[in-house]
């Protein structure tokens, strides 16, 4: 995999805490840092895909709703 330099800025207790972890762990600053974002982003792509299957099952919901409509109109016997 390629990599890419950044530089950022973070607050002192944060930089602390992210070497405790590096250390507990060792590994580097940026390989904590590169794991911690991707299991984020993973996570944010999970979220994203489960409220679009929700809003595909609302959708889904809305057009057998309309279908069962539709039938009893046609099928008087259903109602």
């Amino acid at each position: 995999m390629t990599t890419s330099k950044v530089t950022i800025s973070l607050p002192a207790d944060l930089l602390e805490r992210l070497d405790t972890l590096a250390k507990e762990r060792g590994v580097s600053r940026s390989g904590v840092i590169a794991e911690m974002l991707a299991r984020w982003m993973a996570e944010l792509e999970e979220q994203s895909m489960a409220e679009g299957y929700m809003a595909l099952a609302g959708e889904a919901l809305a057009f057998a709703e309309g279908g069962v409509d539709a039938a009893r109109e046609a099928l008087p016997q259903w109602k």
